[in-house]
């Protein structure tokens, strides 16, 4: 009778006699690593999103701005365009935290809410150079 190999000096589990089964992943294929997945990363969604602030202020100031008009023209009463607004900013923030929430969108979301952040404190500079200049233009 012949004796089966010792298992290797690693530990590895032992083969079967007749191969294991097919490789679900195709032949030269292997799944990908721990705690990545197929399509694209984080880092790179986040960065997307980054570059998509500005459209999406864009978008948003449109959006309250045409939202506030209409209404007030509807009606005639500006405090029925302030409403207007309001609820449709709160929409706005209601559909910013579901994109947070949703994984798919997550980072996307957050990439938007760091661009603006970045644009708030550019303009703030920008307001600042601006205010001084106008000081010393009267000196």
């Amino acid at each position: 009778m012949s004796q089966q190999p010792p298992p290797p000096p690693y530990g590895g589990p032992p083969q079967p006699p007749y191969g294991g089964p097919p490789n679900p992943y195709g032949p030269g294929q292997y799944p990908p690593p721990e705690g990545q997945r197929p399509g694209m990363s984080n880092k790179s969604a986040f960065w997307i999103g980054v570059v998509l602030a500005l459209p999406a202020l864009f978008v948003v100031s449109l959006v309250l701005g045409v939202g506030a008009a209409v209404g007030e023209g509807l009606v005639g009463d500006p405090a029925v365009g302030g409403v207007i607004s309001a609820l449709l900013g709160v929409g706005l923030l209601a559909g910013l935290v579901t994109a947070i929430v949703v994984p798919k969108t997550r980072w996307f979301a957050l990439g938007v809410l760091a661009g603006a952040a970045i644009l708030l404190i550019v303009a703030a500079g920008a307001c600042v150079v601006l205010l001084i200049a106008l000081t010393q233009s009267y000196s």
